[in-house]
């Protein structure tokens, strides 16, 4: 396995912003798709399904040898990830606030 230092040193610092910055975009939009998955599914699969993905995509990280496969394994996580970015909040809503607030 070759280590991320050497993967990353032979790329410049544009190059690697540019290429991370594809994460954050993914989970941005895979959020829609996940909270569209939770209304219809529910929450618990969706959970479960994203942990999943993060679990496949950490595997897949530890076989890469090259920085372009660890990135495409770490952007499939993204993808995994959005289920907690999404719907963490929506739960704890849903187990704490159960009464109206009344003034």
């Amino acid at each position: 396995m070759m280590p991320l230092d050497e993967c990353a040193n032979k790329q410049s610092y544009n190059d690697l912003n540019a290429k991370l910055g594809w994460g954050i975009f993914l989970i941005g939009i895979s959020c829609f798709i996940t909270n569209g998955l939770a209304v219809k599914f529910g929450k618990r699969p969706v959970f479960l399904g994203g942990n999943l993905v993060l679990f496949v995509s950490s595997l897949w990280a530890s076989f890469m040898t090259t920085f372009d496969g660890l990135l495409a394994s770490r952007l499939f996580g993204c993808i995994g990830m959005s289920p907690f970015e999404v719907l963490v909040t929506a739960t704890i809503t849903d187990m704490y606030v159960h009464e109206k607030i009344k003034i």
